[in-house]
């Protein structure tokens, strides 16, 4: 994933919205070692997308991650856009 860029430098409840492709569902076993290392405080995961929570950012921080889809079906899709949130922004 390429990083991502918050434009007030961090915040106390960032978030990541990843969309998922139609015909892939996630394997959250990364994500859920991402939760026990403390890397991100939770996840969410719907059929169309996964929402990372970060327990808070600072400027300069860094957060590499991978996860891994299955596929259900052979199709040929895009993916909804991969966006980042500071969760109580109201311009947001």
């Amino acid at each position: 994933m390429p990083p991502l860029f918050l434009p007030h430098g961090g915040g106390p409840w960032p978030f990541v919205d990843l969309g998922l492709p139609p015909g892939f569902q996630l394997d959250s076993s990364a994500l859920d070692k991402m939760v026990e290392k403390k890397q991100i405080e939770k996840f969410t995961a719907t059929s169309k997308q996964v929402t990372l929570y970060f327990g808070g950012l600072k400027p300069g921080d860094v957060h590499s991650f991978e996860y891994e889809l299955r596929a259900k079906h052979p199709i040929k899709a895009k993916t909804p856009k991969t966006t980042a949130y500071e969760y109580y922004t109201p311009s947001n």
